[in-house]
C-alpha cells in the first residue's frame, strides 16, 4: 500500500512540474502501437510529400529522444498539403482537445534547408478546423527550436490575435502542420517531434538588439504576441507599436523603447535598465534600484516627466517671477 501511494505521489509532482502533456513523441508507448499516424494531408498529390518515422537527426539540446518523424516537401507539391498527424483506434492516442487551461500548443522543428518560414497549425476532425494558426519562425538551420501557439481564449476573443478558435470544446483527431502554406513545394526537409499541450505560457528572451518584431532577435525564433508570455529584454529592443504583455523583465543596463503605447499586467526594470514609452503607460511599474555599498545615496523616482507653460498657467504657478530665481517651478538635473 505505500509503495502505491509513493508511486501516486511521484505521478502528481511529475506532472505538476512537468505543466504539459505529451501527446506525439514518436515512441511507443506499447510495442508495435505508434503514437500517431503520419502522413501527407493530401495522399493523392501527384507530388505528395514524402513522411517517414525516422531516427533523431541531432539528439542533444532541446530533443534528446530516440526517433522523430521526416518530412520531404517535395518539389511541386501541392501548396496546401501537410504534415498530417492522424488518430484512430489503430494509434495508441486517440486525439487530444485544448478545454480547460492546456492551451498552449508546442512542438520541435528542425529545417534542413530553410531558416524563415511560415507554419499553419489546424487542429480538428477534419474540414473546417477548430483551432488554427500561422506564424513565421527563424531558425538556425539543423537545429532543434520550440515553436508555441497560444491558444488561451475562447471562441471569438483568443488571447493571440492571430489565433483563430472555432470549436473551443472540439476533440482533436488531426494535427496538420504546413510549412509554407500557399507555396509549392521546393524539395525542403523539416523534421517535427515532442508535440505537447500544457498550461504554461512560453518565455520570451531578447538575444539581439534590434526591432521587436524580427523573430531572430528572440530565443524562440519568433516575436511575442500580444498579451502572450514572460518577455525578458535582455538585449535592447525597440517597437514602434503599441504593444501589451503579460509580464515584462528589463533586465540591468538594457532597455526597451516603445513608440506606442504600453499596456502590461506587471514590469519590473533593474538597476540600469531603461523602459522608454512615447504614448501611455498602463499597469504597475516596479523598478529595483541596486546599490553595492553601505554608505547613504540620494534616491529618486526613476520617471522622467516634462511640463509646459499651458500646464503651468492653467494651474496660476508662477515660473517667470519672484524675488532673484526664487521661482515657483523649475527644472532640476542632478549630475552624478
Amino acid at each position: 500500500m505505500k509503495n502505491k501511494l509513493l508511486l501516486l505521489l511521484l505521478l502528481l509532482v511529475s506532472l505538476t512540474m512537468n505543466s504539459q502533456i505529451s501527446i506525439v513523441d514518436f515512441e511507443e508507448d506499447s510495442p508495435g502501437v505508434s503514437d500517431t499516424n503520419p502522413t501527407p494531408e493530401w495522399t493523392g498529390d501527384p507530388n505528395a510529400p514524402v513522411v517517414t518515422e525516422v531516427a533523431n537527426p541531432s539528439i542533444g539540446g532541446l530533443n534528446t529522444s530516440a526517433n522523430c518523424v521526416q518530412y520531404v516537401e517535395t518539389s511541386g507539391s501541392h501548396p496546401a498539403n501537410s504534415l498530417q498527424l492522424a488518430f484512430d483506434e489503430t494509434t495508441a492516442k486517440t486525439g487530444h482537445n485544448l478545454t480547460g487551461s492546456n492551451k498552449f500548443v508546442k512542438f520541435l522543428v528542425y529545417s534542413v534547408n530553410q531558416t524563415t518560414f511560415t507554419i499553419l497549425l489546424e487542429l480538428g476532425t477534419g474540414g473546417t478546423p477548430n483551432f488554427s494558426m500561422e506564424k513565421q519562425v527563424t531558425v538556425a538551420l539543423n537545429t532543434w527550436t520550440e515553436v508555441v501557439f497560444d491558444f488561451n481564449g475562447s471562441t471569438g476573443s483568443p488571447s493571440d490575435s492571430s489565433a483563430v478558435i472555432n470549436n473551443d470544446g472540439g476533440w482533436n483527431s488531426y494535427i496538420r502542420i504546413h510549412f509554407n502554406n500557399g507555396s509549392a513545394g521546393v524539395g525542403d526537409t523539416y523534421y517535427v517531434d515532442e508535440y505537447v499541450i500544457g498550461t504554461t505560457q512560453p518565455n520570451f528572451t531578447s538575444v539581439a538588439d534590434g526591432d521587436w518584431n524580427t523573430p531572430a532577435n528572440w530565443n524562440t525564433a519568433y516575436a511575442p504576441d500580444q498579451k502572450t508570455g514572460n518577455v525578458t529584454i535582455a538585449s535592447d529592443i525597440t517597437i514602434t507599436d503599441n504593444i501589451s504583455v503579460d509580464n515584462l523583465t528589463i533586465n540591468s543596463n538594457q532597455s526597451l523603447t516603445i513608440t506606442g503605447n504600453l499596456t502590461n499586467t506587471a514590469t519590473t526594470v533593474n538597476s540600469g535598465g531603461s523602459l522608454l514609452v512615447s504614448g501611455t503607460s498602463t499597469g504597475d511599474v516596479t523598478y529595483n534600484v541596486g546599490i553595492n555599498d553601505m554608505n547613504w545615496h540620494l534616491l529618486s523616482s526613476p520617471v522622467a516627466e516634462s511640463y509646459d507653460g499651458t500646464w503651468i498657467a492653467n494651474n496660476d504657478i508662477d515660473d517667470t517671477s519672484g524675488t532673484g530665481t526664487n521661482i515657483a517651478i523649475g527644472v532640476h538635473i542632478q549630475t552624478l
